[in-house]
């Protein structure tokens, strides 16, 4: 028996959800984002490869009040 629809449930579960889910992987690359997370992202699209966190977040995030990513605590 294979897993398959226990990750098609999952995956209609999270998508189902209004907030924002994203799930990483062990090298920290969001590997799955829901669409609130997607929309939060302003990204219309399913993640079509793995992107590192601080590829999606830096940006949006404001780091002792400067915008820059270089002190970002995500950066993996």
């Amino acid at each position: 028996m294979t897993n398959a629809p226990l990750k098609a449930g999952l995956k209609s579960f999270l998508e189902s959800l209004a907030d924002g889910i994203c799930l990483g992987d062990g090298a920290g690359k969001v590997v799955f984002a829901n669409q609130a997370a997607r929309d939060l992202l302003d990204r219309a699209e399913p993640l079509e490869a793995p992107k590192r966190v601080c590829d999606l977040f830096c940006k949006r995030l404001r780091i002792h009040g400067t915008d820059s990513p270089a002190n970002c605590p995500l950066r993996v």
